[in-house]
């Protein structure tokens, strides 16, 4: 396994129950993948029932409703989740025996997840330059994301970085028609037991194991992407991206604490749009600088380049727009005119008018909690309608400037 030999080059000790939420994450991605959603009544939601083999099982048992919770929100199926022992067992000193290559844990203190998009660029520029961080950035290199993820860490102060590619191999044909299922939403709970598993290893270098300390495992992500209100009526489901909502970062917190697993999961633009993070960076030249480098388009790997006019690339432009900085970007489709023109192309422009025009009548928190339940603090669930407002007006501000009414 791959994922396992990055894990094994580790220099540290990754708690039992943490390798554990990492085998949970890996059997979860792999039920993801090859149970296709066109099998299911709607097209869409599925029923699965998913038996992972982990060290501590009745523990786990005990997590299992909470699990199942948060998948059911992250992907919108009904997951049903089982738990038997003898489960594969974190690496140890002496499995890195023979080792020529290994990833040390140096000075770092924090952990980042760094996709190679522009907001985990973002996030990664700030915590270098925080004096009081020193940020362990870990990476998913799915293909074709690892040359942009490796040419941004090039041009970034070093720090220790761990990558791996957990796209799974294997015999297609035995699956049937559809084989692979391409939406892979739990690819998101991965990704944070891949942080988390970093962080727990910080964790027991410290000492923090045995203490109330934790370290911070941060998931840069702007405040609106976050919410990520739906657009439109059919962007509730499978449209709707949910990896750093509120409701699912506190679940999966929940599951962490229970297992005293020493991680505080952070998203620190939760308050901020995308334009406010580019145009507030903390070395506003190095990040513009590499921001037109990055990827925010959900379609680019089918081109090999961003497509212009999907929703993330639709609030990449806007951000750019937004804060003044230069967006040197190659776009596939960059006129918004034109997008409007073809019918194959413009429904994703179409929903987000579609959204601003009816957000001018429609109360912000009604349109927001569709996406997922708000943190219960006045004050919290106040900055993230705001941020929901502002994120809004950024992408209206875009559109017209490109001389479509909104």
């Amino acid at each position: 396994m791959r994922l396992y030999d990055q894990m094994r080059r580790l220099e540290g000790t990754i708690s039992a129950k943490a390798f554990d939420f990492l085998s949970i994450a890996l059997s979860a991605v792999t039920a993801d993948v090859f149970v296709p959603r066109a099998s299911a009544p709607n097209g869409f939601s599925r029923k699965i029932e998913l038996t992972t083999s982990v060290q501590q099982p009745e523990f786990w048992k005990a997590q299992a409703s909470d699990l199942e919770e948060s998948l059911n929100f992250l992907t919108g199926d009904l997951w049903k989740m089982s738990f038997v022992g003898e489960g594969r067992s974190a690496p140890t000193v002496a499995s890195r025996k023979g080792l020529r290559q290994r990833t040390r844990l140096l000075d770092s203190n924090c952990v980042c997840l760094f996709s190679g998009g522009l907001d985990s660029l973002l996030g990664a520029i700030d915590l270098i330059e925080d004096a009081n961080r020193s940020p362990f950035l870990v990476s998913r290199e799915s293909t074709g994301d690892k040359q942009f993820q490796t040419y941004l860490r090039s041009l970034l102060p070093s720090r220790p970085h761990l990558g791996a590619n957990d796209a799974l191999r294997g015999p297609e044909r035995q699956y049937g028609a559809y084989a692979r299922e391409d939406t892979t939403r739990a690819r998101s709970l991965l990704f944070l037991a891949m942080g988390a598993c970093v962080a727990s290893a910080i964790a027991e270098r410290d000492g923090l194991l045995l203490s109330t300390g934790r370290v911070p495992l941060y998931i840069p992500e702007n405040g609106f992407i976050a919410l990520n209100p739906p657009l439109s009526p059919r962007r509730v489901g499978a449209l709707s991206t949910r990896t750093a909502h509120p409701e699912f970062l506190s679940g999966i917190q929940r599951i962490l604490d229970a297992g005293s697993i020493p991680v505080s999961i952070e998203n620190p633009f939760r308050h901020l749009t995308k334009g406010e993070m580019l145009r507030g960076s903390s070395n506003a030249s190095l990040a513009h600088r590499l921001a037109s480098n990055t990827v925010s388009c959900g379609r680019w790997k089918r081109k090999r380049m961003q497509c212009g006019h999907c929703v993330p690339c639709l609030i990449r432009r806007a951000a750019f727009h937004a804060s003044s900085v230069t967006d040197g970007t190659q776009y596939w489709l960059g006129d918004l005119k034109q997008v409007m023109d073809k019918p194959d192309r413009r429904a994703d422009l179409l929903s987000v008018i579609y959204a601003i025009k009816r957000s001018r009548t429609e109360s912000t928190a009604r349109w927001v909690i569709r996406a997922g339940t708000l943190p219960t603090d006045p004050n919290e669930r106040a900055q993230l309608l705001q941020i929901v407002e502002r994120g809004r007006d950024e992408l209206a501000a875009f559109i017209r400037s490109g001389g479509v009414a909104v």
